[in-house]
């Protein structure tokens, strides 16, 4: 949500900041978060970044009606 997660790394853990945007739906935003984590992870990134990953992603798919991936900019997920 819009006050981000809190990953915890090596018995570490850490907040990582939401990104606040305006809800439309909230269809597929768990498995949109679980996809953005899983990628930076299968990418090796570390967990704080795998999180901002992951809220960059689940904040993008609830300002789309349903789960649209086509009106999503890859480009702005990716950014970093």
């Amino acid at each position: 949500g819009a006050e981000g997660c809190l990953v915890n790394s090596y018995g570490k853990v850490s907040r990582v900041a939401g990104f606040p945007v305006e809800p439309v739906d909230t269809t597929a935003a768990g498995d949109c978060f679980a996809a953005g984590y899983l990628y930076g992870q299968l990418r090796g990134f570390p967990a704080e970044r795998c999180a901002r990953l992951a809220n960059r992603l689940a904040a993008r798919i609830v300002t789309v009606q349903g789960c649209d991936l086509d009106r999503i900019d890859p480009g702005e997920v990716l950014e970093e």
